[in-house]
């Protein structure tokens, strides 16, 4: 019953994803056609240093948000309390965004401005918890969808109009200003009331504290995936970024059927923390689905990949692609090592996730002092994916050995040969 449960809400969520990141796509490729490649890798540059702040606002406090909201009975109480916390963490973000950028970068004003709409956009962070947490699948459905079309509108306009670089940048402000508009909808239809604010600065306290270890978390994994373009800045320049973050582009709107899986699934690992028998089917279900699709899809890419890359971006891109084919088998392990680190979430221990993200940093940061400097953005891409595999088979070993989980391993060691028999295959030229 509750792995059709599973299986019907993430259909769902991994629908509304293939629409949102088709749009996307769309949106990136005629990005990419229309500006120059340094143009290019300044966007994603500005861009992704925003991210590693701005998302621990979004990601961080909202996989607390969404645990707490799933294990409690008077959600509504709650969610009044995490409004109120949530605009003392934006301000405190936004500060640390703009301190932040006048020591690391010469682009202080513009980062400055994005950050602002983007502290904004974070502010509605408690409520979208909260329809995830009461698996109203609908209304996620359709604002993503629409704020996907809304982007593609909206740069199309800036193409026929051959406007300025940091037109793009700005998307941001009209995204809150449907947020702003769209939430007040669902609240005053849902609620019968708009403002959902609870003052009370010990219990405000006590949120941000509890959700600190979830930031933190964040803030090393976002530092994890972000450093190699902050290296490949410093080191190469804003050509190498475009390469490699134009394949990352690429790469993560195929990760949307695990983020849909994820949204549906983490609320039900919360809630059945402390029933073990029950955790287990959830998650071993999970990793079977989720990694054989995985596979199957980073297999069903690498068959048309070549022409189809290509053909989309540019021959001036031909480096980026090989930097797409080393990244290519993160899909499977990732899906597969998402369950079980949300388990361990689930289970309320985040200590031994926040240690491995910060080894791994150290080792990428390590690894990437070497290929990067060689190898440029193939040498980001090389230390990404051998950090990938460790970090699969650590968190494997740690929930084995910790909370005794059992895995299908005979799935999970055809997957792992076949990946192995991949890079080889790729090393020697034949793919």
């Amino acid at each position: 019953m509750i792995n059709s449960k599973i299986l019907k809400e993430s259909a769902l969520y991994s629908l509304s994803g293939m629409i949102t990141q088709a749009i996307n796509l769309i949106t990136l490729v005629l990005l990419i056609r229309y500006l120059s490649k340094d143009d290019l890798g300044y966007y994603f540059y500005i861009l992704e240093f925003i991210a590693i702040f701005a998302v621990l606002a979004e990601n961080g406090y909202r996989s607390y948000y969404i645990r707490e909201l799933s294990q409690t009975e008077d959600k509504i109480s709650l969610l009044k309390e995490l409004q109120f916390s949530q605009i003392s963490i934006v301000f405190i973000i936004l500060c640390l965004t703009l301190i932040s950028s006048s020591f690391l970068t010469n682009d202080i004003w513009i980062i400055g401005i994005i950050s602002l709409g983007t502290t904004l956009v974070n502010l509605f962070t408690p409520i979208n918890a909260y329809i995830i947490s009461e698996g109203n699948k609908k209304i996620i459905f359709y604002k993503d969808i629409f704020i996907a079309i809304l982007r593609l509108v909206f740069f199309l306009y800036g193409f026929l109009n051959n406007v300025n670089i940091d037109y793009f940048l700005y998307f941001v402000y009209l995204q809150f200003l449907f947020l702003s508009i769209f939430w007040v909808y669902v609240k005053m239809k849902k609620f019968n009331f708009l403002f959902m604010i609870s003052v009370d600065w010990s219990k405000s306290y006590k949120l941000i504290y509890n959700g600190f270890a979830f930031t933190l978390l964040v803030i090393l994994n976002l530092l994890y995936n972000k450093i190699d373009i902050l290296m490949l800045e410093s080191m190469k320049g804003y050509t190498e970024v475009a390469d490699y973050t134009s394949a990352t582009k690429f790469l993560y709107p195929l990760m949307f059927f695990s983020s849909a899986f994820m949204i549906s699934v983490f609320p039900k690992l919360s809630k059945y923390s402390k029933n073990e028998q029950m955790l287990m089917q959830i998650q071993n279900y999970s990793i079977k689905l989720i990694g054989m699709w995985g596979l199957l899809l980073s297999m069903v890419v690498w068959l048309v990949i070549d022409d189809v890359y290509i053909y989309l971006i540019g021959i001036e891109f031909h480096k980026s692609l090989l930097v797409y084919k080393v990244l290519l088998p993160y899909i499977p392990i990732v899906f597969m090592y998402g369950i079980v680190t949300n388990t361990i979430v689930a289970k309320h221990d985040t200590s031994f996730l926040v240690k491995i993200n910060a080894g791994f940093l150290v080792l990428n940061i390590m690894l990437n002092l070497y290929f990067i400097k060689y190898y440029s953005s193939i040498g980001a891409a090389i230390s990404t994916m051998f950090c990938e595999f460790l970090i699969l088979l650590v968190v494997f070993y740690y929930g084995y050995k910790k909370y005794n989980f059992r895995y299908p391993n005979k799935m999970i060691f055809v997957i792992f040969c076949i990946l192995i028999i991949y890079y080889i295959s790729l090393y020697k030229g034949y793919i």
